[in-house]
């Protein structure tokens, strides 16, 4: 049975988190903190949300995925002047061209550091079409985050739909 986390103690594992990282960088952490810490790092699954659970088959999923920070990466659109949307594969084409094509585990990164994405990015959804799961119907489904009015959570949909406005790609800031 899984237990629901109140949004406190979440805060809390992300401020714990943010400060270990702070010490590691400042370089004042012992090496039996820095030992457990890879540990728990090496043991955790590669896919926080395994959709082979579901049964759906992984297909693709981007190399070398950094792990960064809301502050680190700004928000790109992708329409281009004049379009109103664009289908799936195109997103998917114009991602890797503007080198916003992260994927689910950059999206994982984000949901465990929750509260440190800008409020205004809850207008859109984020899409992450990096990595891509192949549902049981046969159809390639890519991660996104939104904001469902109360918290920050992560989904999967069809690449076959058209794309508008309100979705968002990430890429690093420069």
């Amino acid at each position: 049975m899984t237990q629901k986390v109140s949004d406190e103690k979440l805060g809390e594992f992300a401020r714990r988190q943010n400060d270990w990282f702070r010490r590691v960088r400042e370089g004042s952490l012992d090496p039996d903190e820095v030992a457990q810490a890879v540990q728990q790092i090496i043991d955790r699954p590669y896919f926080q949300r395994d959709m082979r659970k579901e049964g759906w088959e992984l297909v693709e999923d981007v190399e070398g995925t950094q792990f960064l920070s809301p502050h680190q990466l700004e928000l790109v659109p992708f329409l281009f002047k004049g379009e109103n949307y664009i289908k799936g594969e195109e997103l998917v084409e114009r991602a890797k061209k503007m080198q916003a094509n992260l994927g689910q585990r950059q999206a994982e990164y984000l949901l465990d550091h929750r509260y440190e994405i800008p409020e205004e990015w809850r207008q859109y959804y984020i899409v992450f079409p990096g990595t891509f799961w192949r549902d049981h119907y046969g159809y390639r489904n890519f991660p996104y985050l939104y904001w469902d009015g109360e918290r920050w959570d992560l989904n999967f949909d069809w690449i076959v739909f058209v794309f508008i406005s309100p979705v968002r790609l990430l890429r690093p800031r420069e």
